[in-house]
């Protein structure tokens, strides 16, 4: 019987620990998010060659290949950002979603905790049919300037505690 609730332990901390993990959308979902401004930040990972035949709109420039040393970066740390929280939602986009994946990784190397997705490409926004736009209109992230989680370490401390009942829960069950 122990080994039946470590196993079951195990898995509970699993599916907790999963819930930050980066997620996939799929291209019409992130079109609607787009349109909805439901992201803090979108991250364009292409290369400034890339992003001048056409970008999403109001997305930012954050080349892969220099993305931990970007100049972005620490214009953020300057201005005590809060993109970096849990309560953040950040879409990271190249070109056939796999620079995003190393982005997303490179992210949570840097402290990243939120919401992390993975809008798999710009070749699948255009086979979609959405435009790109060629203007530089790339905003300054809310939570460049505003702290987009005002109660994020008593949010993480319910959630810590909820993960430890449910885990105590399922032991107690066994």
């Amino acid at each position: 019987m122990p080994f039946k609730q470590l196993f079951c332990a195990l898995v509970a901390l699993l599916m907790v620990g999963s819930s930050s993990a980066q997620k996939g959308i799929t291209i019409k979902e992130f079109k609607t998010g787009v349109d909805n401004r439901s992201y803090d930040m979108i991250l364009d990972v292409r290369t400034q060659e890339e992003w001048d035949t056409g970008h999403i709109p109001g997305s930012i420039l954050v080349p892969i290949d220099t993305f931990s040393e970007d100049n972005f970066w620490l214009q953020m740390n300057n201005s005590g950002y809060s993109c970096n929280k849990s309560c953040a939602t950040i879409v990271v986009i190249g070109f056939e979603g796999g620079r995003g994946q190393i982005a997303i990784d490179k992210l949570r190397e840097m402290g990243f905790e939120g919401t992390l997705y993975n809008s798999m490409g710009i070749k699948f926004w255009v086979a979609a049919g959405y435009d790109l736009t060629l203007k530089d209109d790339s905003p300054k992230p809310v939570c460049k300037s505003t702290d987009i989680c005002p109660n994020s370490s008593s949010t993480n401390t319910i959630v810590g505690l909820g993960a430890g009942l449910v885990i105590l829960s399922l032991l107690f069950m066994l």
